[in-house]
């Protein structure tokens, strides 16, 4: 019905909560992959910028900076 996989709709709800944990908390990147159920952090990484289009350093840099 939504025109996406159960795959997308998982990982866009995971990267989601990465960013609300991003934006509220001092978790490091690699216990947020952790977390959110990526197996690896450079993974996380790639995925988060590719929906995001910022690793998640850069998007929590921005967020301290706005």
């Amino acid at each position: 019905e939504t025109g996406s996989t159960p795959f997308e709709v998982l990982s866009t709800m995971r990267l989601n909560r990465a960013s609300d944990l991003l934006a509220t908390t001092n978790m490091k990147v690699n216990e947020i992959a952790t977390e959110i159920g990526f197996n690896t952090v450079s993974f996380f990484i790639s995925e988060y910028k590719k929906r995001f289009g910022a690793t998640p350093s850069e998007h929590r840099k921005s967020l301290t900076n706005s």
